[in-house]
Order: structure tokens, then sequence, then C-alpha cells
């Protein structure tokens, strides 16, 4: 895995970049195992896709401006965005279920714009 994702990071093969951010006392969700979670189910596509996970929305969205798809912990939930724009609050489980959605309708379409 690790060296998929140097290989990746090098632009030297295509693949999914899951971002995490690093946590701090205002995260309101496990981001490290939502990260795991979205990059062990992400693992075998080929498509270069970027996706974020941050624990909350103070930086959230900054940080995760230059993603495709990405979600950020808020206050009884969290925040789904797409190319660095709020596009809902969801519960926890709803807005895991949109950002998988977001990724299968990229792959899908085969292009990051939709």
């Amino acid at each position: 895995i690790a060296a998929k994702k140097l290989l990746t990071f090098l632009k030297l093969r295509s693949g999914p970049n899951v971002v995490a951010c690093p946590t701090c006392a205002r995260t309101l969700f496990d981001v490290e195992k939502v990260a795991l979670e979205i990059e062990k189910r992400v693992s075998n596509i080929e498509k270069d896709i970027t996706i974020s996970v941050l624990g909350c929305v103070v930086n959230g969205i900054g940080e995760g401006k230059d993603a495709d798809v990405g979600i950020a912990g808020v206050k009884n939930g969290v925040v789904v965005f797409y190319k660095g724009e709020i596009i809902g609050t969801y519960t926890f489980e709803e807005g895991i279920k949109k950002v998988e959605e977001l990724i299968s309708e990229i792959i899908r379409h085969d292009h990051k714009d939709f």
C-alpha cells in the first residue's frame, strides 16, 4: 500500500489520494478510521481522484478545496463537499453514503466534472 501511495503521489501511477487532517481538539469524528475505511474502499480504483477527510469545518473546506470530494465534521453531523463547495449537511452515516455516491459518480462518468 505504501508503495502504491508513493507512486500515486509522484504521479507515476494513477489512483485515488485520500487526504486527512492531522486532527486536533476540534475534531468531531474519528478521522483516521474514516480515512482508512475510504482508502480501503477505493484502493482498486485506477482513476485520479482526491478525497479529503477533515475533522471539522474550521479549516476543513480550505484544506480540502483541491479535493474532488470531501467530508468534514460539524456539530451533529458532517458536511460533504464537491470541488471545494459544500453540497449539503448530513448525519454521519448519510454523509459517508453521499461521499461514496459522489466517488462512484465520478468514476462512472470517467471525468472530474459532472
